[in-house]
């Protein structure tokens, strides 16, 4: 999933927009953007200032979970954030994706939703197991 011009302008218009969701957290998820960001380096070290952006400690299971929470979402995009949050914990069983601790049970559910609500989808296919 390619990461489309015009996908920050959409979230700003609309902050629950499941495709561009999904979109940001497959950017964050190839780039690793997540990865360090609660280093700050010192002050006078390149990145040691002040964030412009507003959002700090992002994690894009956090935007899966909105997709995955709005049923009135496009079935695919709904079926790619329940396969990501499924696969944001395997095989470790710890989230990759944030430091959200979601119990077993939920992460089962999600892979059997999307495993009965999109049986026919690629992510479905892709997926053969929940952590």
């Amino acid at each position: 999933m390619p990461f489309a011009p015009g996908v920050a302008a959409t979230l700003q218009r609309d902050g629950s927009d499941a495709k561009s969701l999904n979109c940001i957290g497959e950017l964050v998820r190839l780039n690793g953007v997540q990865d360090g960001q609660d280093f700050v380096p010192i002050a006078g070290d390149l990145g040691g200032s002040d964030s412009i952006f507003p959002v700090t400690n992002y994690s894009r299971l956090d935007s899966y979970i909105k997709v995955i929470a709005e049923t009135q979402a496009a079935a695919d995009a709904r079926a790619y954030a329940l396969y990501r949050a499924v696969n944001c914990f395997g095989p470790s069983g710890y989230n990759g994706c944030g430091k959200q601790n979601i119990p077993a049970s939920t992460r089962k559910q999600w892979f059997e939703t999307l495993h009965k609500e999109y049986a026919a989808s690629t992510w479905a296919k892709a997926s053969k197991y929940y952590w």
